[in-house]
């Protein structure tokens, strides 16, 4: 059953290894048994060039702020983050002030850094601001619906993800092919 949802959910995994990481950060309390095997693959974007130049949205297109995680989220879920870096701390206030709410949260490679091209789409339901209890170690507690799955077509500011000043911005698709 669990493998049926995963691949409904444009979840790939490899044989074994990325089975038990991805269930170790399924952060859904999520059992298999040991008899349990998937078959897929994950799709990585190619690695982004930092020295590349800033791109432009296609005409048309949908963009979202990206957030690379070392984990993987299904549709449907309530997952909860911390936001603590500047960067993110920004892509929280700008959200808030576009009314938009949603970003792309993407799986990273641990080993190569690349993006997984397929990622989860966040919709921020609550936001608790909890600098004063937390020292400023955390800024905000983010309370979120994984609303929908979407395809990364193009990093749109590339040398962020060197420097760290802003998060990324993505160009995405809701066209996801299985």
């Amino acid at each position: 059953m669990l493998a049926l949802v995963l691949a409904a959910s444009g979840i790939a995994l490899q044989p074994r290894t990325l089975q038990h990481r991805l269930m170790s950060r399924c952060r859904l309390g999520c059992f298999m048994s040991d008899s349990d095997s998937f078959s897929a693959k994950v799709e990585w974007f190619p690695p982004i060039n930092p020295l590349g130049p800033d791109l432009t949205p296609s005409d048309g297109a949908t963009v979202m702020p990206l957030f690379p995680l070392g984990a993987t989220y299904l549709p449907y879920t309530n997952p909860v983050l911390n936001i603590f870096e500047p960067r993110y701390r920004n892509m929280y206030n700008d959200i808030l002030f576009s009314g938009a709410r949603r970003f792309m949260v993407t799986n990273v490679d641990e080993e190569t850094g690349q993006l997984a091209v397929v990622g989860a789409v966040f919709y921020l339901d609550e936001l608790k601001e909890v600098s004063e209890q937390t020292q400023d170690r955390v800024k905000y507690v983010g309370q979120h619906t994984v609303i929908s799955r979407v395809k990364l077509v193009k990093i749109l500011n590339p040398k962020n993800a060197a420097t760290r000043e802003s998060y990324l911005r993505a160009e995405v698709s809701f066209q996801i092919s299985m």
